[in-house]
């Protein structure tokens, strides 16, 4: 038997490479990945829109007990203080802003009509909040009071106006 050099096999491998690889004689690595794919290459999935209408039930449902049947009455109370007003007010905000923090963490992803529409009443409610909070400041000025209530019930129909439309996106209204 007898033995070649080792660079004579080295160059003996490479031409029997070179023979088997491509049609043109010539051989190229393959590419290894270096990235990972990305995540566009995977469809988001979508948000079920009975889950979102569900927490969305939930967290107006636990609002409007608190604000409406608890802070309102408390408001409108014969003989109740200045303080306790301001009080009342200021404790319907803090509701709405639970609402508002609730509905902002529904996934509603997938869906974005019905994004959108969460996104006009949050910032509806943003500016009611705004408006009672002021209203709130000027518990103690019948004038100022009065002035501002005029401010809040425009407000408070721009967010009843933007609960409909998503209300009715939703699908919790006939």
């Amino acid at each position: 038997m007898w033995r070649l050099p080792l660079t004579i096999i080295g160059v003996l491998g490479v031409g029997l490479m070179a023979g088997c690889g491509s049609p043109t004689g010539t051989t190229s690595p393959t590419a290894v990945p270096t990235a990972t794919p990305s995540a566009a290459a995977t469809p988001a999935p979508t948000a079920d829109i009975n889950v979102v209408a569900t927490g969305y039930s939930t967290a107006y449902n636990t609002f409007e007990y608190a604000a409406m049947n608890i802070d309102v009455k408390k408001q409108n109370k014969w003989g109740i203080g200045t303080q306790q007003k301001k009080d009342a007010i200021n404790h319907e905000v803090v509701d709405g802003q639970s609402f508002d923090a609730a509905i902002s963490a529904l996934d509603t992803t997938g869906l974005p009509a019905i994004a959108a529409d969460i996104a006009a009443e949050l910032a509806a409610d943003a500016s009611l909040e705004n408006a009672e909070g002021t209203l709130a400041l000027n518990t103690d000025s019948v004038f100022n009071y009065n002035s501002v209530f005029n401010i809040m019930e425009t407000a408070q129909g721009a967010f009843t106006a933007a609960d409909a439309t998503t209300t009715r996106a939703l699908g919790l209204t006939g």
